[in-house]
């Protein structure tokens, strides 16, 4: 199955719409159910881990968890980048999601949460909790590593 990765671009008339940027070969049937299936598929595909400037995207999904859809959120710099709600809810809903997944990359090497970190996903989450969609989880990769806010009980 190919999974797009899209930008957003605006109609004449200033209607947001989605255009595909990349296209990533994926297995249709795999659920993105845990933590680890999701650090798989970013490490693998999108290999921010190795960007020298902070990335983030959003991963869109269906009900059983099959991944339907990837946007780039923000490009920042070497210590930060811009995880604005409008724009993942935006992204979102223009994707269908019914929930998402977000990451993002730590260029320093250290995959700990930030103070902003856990501000923008808590904030994030409540945009989530409004429009009823499901935030699985917000990964940060580094080159050491990952680590899952669900699982640091910071969702």
């Amino acid at each position: 199955m190919t999974i797009h990765s899209y930008r957003t671009l605006l109609q004449e008339d200033g209607t947001p719409y989605l255009e595909t940027e990349h296209s990533y070969e994926t297995d249709g049937r795999k659920c993105y159910n845990t933590p680890d299936e999701i650090a798989d598929f970013i490490t693998a595909n999108l290999q921010i881990q190795h960007c020298a400037e902070e990335y983030v995207y959003l991963l869109s999904l269906d009900n059983q968890n099959h991944l339907t859809g990837l946007a780039e959120i923000s490009h920042g710099t070497v210590a930060a980048s811009l995880m604005s709600p409008r724009e993942i809810m935006q992204k979102a809903l223009l994707l269908g999601a019914v929930k998402i997944a977000l990451t993002h990359n730590h260029p320093g090497g250290d995959p700990t949460p930030s103070g902003d970190d856990i501000r923008s996903t808590k904030v994030v989450g409540e945009a989530c909790r409004i429009l009823g969609i499901g935030l699985l989880d917000h990964l940060i990769v580094s080159q050491s590593g990952w680590r899952s806010m669900r699982e640091l009980e910071l969702l």
